[in-house]
């Protein structure tokens, strides 16, 4: 197969490619092996032939234990531990892990889990398809330089666009940071205000039994 070929497959299956919708995902609650098994199916046409499963037993095991996705019921994981899931490893290859369950959590806080999931693999299948359509526009006398030329700019961009991502979410974790300071900071003057009435009146009940 000449190189041409090669990347005209590779573009075509990305194209094809279309991860489950929300109302596709299971929703009778998967365990560890039956969730590892169809998320790397999912997956399987964003990683290169051979390449390492993009999603283990062990790996689940460690974004539950930091947080990033929550605990199983009764060890089965739902659909929206699904689309969690699906989200954070394809985001992983281009973000920190925190920056990746960042970013997820804000999408879901604002659009709920089936409004962030379907936003997400929808944006996902569009730059997806804008890439590799310019990969596949390549002509097939393409010459080393052209390829080059083609490589260089798609990792420059790629590079330039995740610090672009990490300045956004780092302003996103920093305005959460605060709101969340500032919630705390109207409970804690609640309940100075309450322990203050509360004080209050025993003093006027005292000065009433004088």
């Amino acid at each position: 197969m000449n190189d041409q070929k090669k990347w005209m497959l590779i573009a075509d299956k990305l194209r094809k490619s279309e991860p489950a919708e929300w109302d596709d995902l299971p929703d009778l609650g998967l365990y560890m092996d039956q969730v590892t098994g169809y998320l790397n199916r999912q997956l399987s046409a964003f990683m290169p032939d051979g390449g390492e499963a993009p999603l283990t037993s062990s790996m689940i095991n460690n974004y539950v234990k930091s947080g990033h996705i929550t605990r199983p019921t009764q060890k089965k994981y739902s659909r929206e531990q699904l689309a969690a899931l699906y989200m954070l490893c394809s985001l992983k290859k281009n973000l920190s892990i925190n920056d990746a369950a960042a970013l997820i959590y804000f999408l879901t806080e604002q659009g709920g889990s089936r409004g962030a999931y379907n936003d997400f693999i929808a944006l996902q299948q569009n730059t997806v398809h804008e890439a590799f359509n310019r990969l596949s526009s390549l002509p097939p006398e393409a010459e080393e330089q052209d390829l080059t030329a083609l490589a260089l700019d798609l990792a420059l961009r790629a590079c330039a666009e995740r610090l672009a991502a990490e300045v956004l979410i780092t302003h996103l974790i920093q305005k959460d940071d605060a709101r969340i300071a500032r919630a705390h900071a109207a409970a804690e003057e609640k309940r100075a205000a309450e322990e203050a009435r509360l004080r209050a009146e025993k003093e006027a009940a005292r000065a009433e039994k004088k």
